[in-house]
């Protein structure tokens, strides 16, 4: 008996003794321990929302039921039509048509004009011809909407006369406070031909002008 009750009171010692030295499976670390939190800076862009004013679109007509037809002057070589049609934010669009060419001139709030070559940075001497429409590419400012590249459709015939044979490029110009010109074609064989020109004209004042010579 004397034997029975000693070995249940060494049982006894040993469970108490366990159960005092084992850790809690939710136990806090100490303070020590603790992995410090990463601060947030207050200026650090939250994810999701775009770092930059989004770009809209607007547009002008370029047919003639939308443009008020002017006559053409002195210097104005081989002219057959000349059109005044709205721009956007103070920019007028003049349209020029010649027997063989069709081009732009843009002039801007300030009233300097900026012809824009489109034969030059396409490379050729082909009959050219632009589509209806021109694509402003704009964005919000403390001035106001204002554009910073335009889109515009340029036919380029490869037989002379004959309009069911034709490359549809599309054309993107920046606009500056210096200078409106072509930076990038955009050919027919391009995958999401107006996506690439969007977005080539959303960096396209980051680039240099094509030339506007022909070779």
């Amino acid at each position: 008996m004397r034997r029975f009750m000693f070995l249940l009171g060494a049982l006894l010692t040993i469970g108490c003794s366990s159960s005092a030295d084992a850790p809690l499976n939710n136990a806090v670390p100490p303070v020590a321990e603790r992995k410090a939190s990463t601060p947030v800076r207050a200026d650090s862009p939250v994810p999701g929302l775009p770092t930059s004013v989004p770009a809209n679109s607007t547009y002008t007509d370029l047919n003639e039921k939308s443009c008020k037809e002017l006559t053409p002057a002195a210097d104005d070589d081989g002219v057959i039509y000349k059109g005044e049609c709205p721009g956007t934010a103070g920019f007028k669009v003049t349209n020029l048509s010649t027997d063989h060419t069709q081009g732009l001139v843009i002039t801007d709030p300030t009233g300097r004009s900026h012809k824009v070559d489109f034969r030059g940075p396409l490379g050729t001497a082909a009959d050219v011809f632009l589509g209806d429409k021109i694509e402003w590419r704009t964005k919000a400012t403390e001035q106001g909407t204002m554009p910073y590249a335009i889109i515009v459709r340029v036919n380029v015939q490869k037989e002379p006369g004959n309009s069911e044979k034709q490359d549809s490029n599309l054309a993107v110009a920046k606009i500056t406070n210096d200078m409106i010109c072509v930076t990038d074609i955009v050919p027919p064989s391009q995958k999401d031909q107006n996506m690439r020109a969007r977005e080539l004209s959303d960096t396209a004042t980051n680039r240099q002008c094509m030339n506007t010579k022909l070779k």
